[in-house]
């Protein structure tokens, strides 16, 4: 008896084998990203350095790297530096500040440097206002200081490094990006707090006067004064407080006003310092003019006498009056020699003529034939006369100091 062979049905799995087949499946699909890591870049949506979930059944993850650093911005200087960029003070305070161009809502710290020179390779953390004292004089080499903001959260953090030591496919980012702002904000200024020194004489011109030694006397209204100053500075004069230019070197000036003056000079340099003001302090005689005088005195032009004139005289009785207002001291200045006329004079109607005394053995081309010192301040007509004057004999009178 023969048999017909068996046939087997080929057909879907039974449940038992879709059970394993399935669960092969999921081991499978798990083990897909220890083998071939999907790439971890930095992008615009990355405010962190943070680890963020990659998904997956074994928590695999990957670090999100923060492209963009906060930036900075200086605030105000104290004090401020001047127009050429110099401060006068010892102690400074600098106010600055930090934000994210993004969202994101970290803390943001600072590094400072303050040097002279060459920059430092290292940096050192600062808050706002950042102060310096006790700073030293620059001296032709300026301070620098520069300040930058950083992340606090995302700079310790190395973004290439994987999260959970790289266990269950975690990844980190292909770069590490700047956390600190590559562009840090800087100024300079120099400080000098030293005032100039500044020289001041009169050149060829004696102020020694044994008489007046408070307001010598000088017989020229024409003055040549030397300022000087060491330092890289301004200068400016002044006479009798009136401000008139100068410079280093030699300062002529004239012609002055009769009477008391004071001439000063004072430095200051580009920070701003001022000098001392050393004062020369003089009298000048008021020149005299032949609008004043009456029956037969003329002015001759010569440069050996004061101002370059002189009144003459060859009628014995003319005279020549000048007004004095608040007078405490007189000088009569004229040449004198046994070859002039004799001039007498007085001060004030009821005061009798006196003689001024312009005899001597030289011929003097200048020189104080009389003075007098007034017990109180005197205000009058002072009255000139000649008493004796010829063609050959003339009588001279050139100015007078009254102060």
């Amino acid at each position: 008896m023969s048999h017909a062979p068996t046939r087997r049905r080929v057909g879907r799995p039974g449940p038992r084998a879709s059970a394993v087949l399935s669960g092969l499946a999921l081991v499978a699909a798990a083990l897909v990203p220890l083998t071939t890591p999907a790439p971890a870049l930095a992008s615009p949506e990355c405010l962190t350095e943070d680890p963020v979930s990659a998904g997956g059944i074994l928590g695999a993850q990957t670090r999100c790297d923060d492209e963009v650093a906060p930036t900075t911005t200086l605030g105000a200087m104290t004090p401020v530096p001047n127009a050429a960029g110099f401060i006068r003070t010892t102690s400074i305070s600098i106010t600055f500040s930090g934000a994210h161009t993004d969202a994101d809502t970290d803390g943001i710290g600072y590094e400072c440097q303050l040097y002279r020179g060459t920059a430092p390779d290292t940096w050192t953390g600062c808050v706002s206002p950042f102060e310096a004292r006790d700073l030293e004089q620059t001296a032709g080499t300026p301070y620098t200081f520069r300040v930058r903001a950083f992340d606090q959260n995302d700079r310790p953090q190395d973004a290439t490094q994987a999260p959970n030591a790289g266990l269950f496919g975690s990844t980190g980012a292909s770069a590490d990006l700047p956390d600190v702002d590559q562009t840090p904000e800087s100024l300079t200024f120099e400080l000098d707090s030293v005032p100039p020194g500044v020289g001041l004489a009169l050149l060829g011109v004696p102020l020694f006067d044994q008489q007046s030694p408070d307001f010598p006397m000088v017989l020229t209204n024409t003055l040549t004064p030397t300022v000087n100053s060491p330092d890289a500075a301004t200068l400016t004069c002044r006479l009798n407080g009136v401000a008139f230019p100068c410079q280093d070197g030699q300062n002529p000036i004239g012609p002055l006003p009769p009477g008391d003056l004071t001439l000063d000079a004072q430095a200051v340099d580009a920070a701003g310092n001022e000098s001392n003001r050393p004062r020369l302090q003089f009298s000048v005689p008021r020149n005299l003019r032949s609008g004043s005088g009456k029956g037969g005195w003329s002015m001759i032009s010569n440069p050996a006498f004061f101002a370059g004139d002189l009144m003459v005289s060859t009628r014995k009785g003319a005279t020549f009056n000048v007004k004095a207002s608040k007078v405490k001291e007189m000088r009569v200045i004229a040449p004198s020699g046994k070859g002039f006329g004799v001039l007498e004079m007085r001060t004030g109607p009821r005061q009798p003529f006196l003689a001024l005394d312009q005899v001597s053995d030289s011929t003097s081309v200048i020189g104080v034939v009389y003075q007098r010192y007034f017990n109180r301040e005197f205000t009058g007509v002072i009255t000139f006369r000649v008493r004796t004057a010829s063609a050959k004999r003339p009588a001279l009178l050139d100015a007078v100091l009254l102060h």
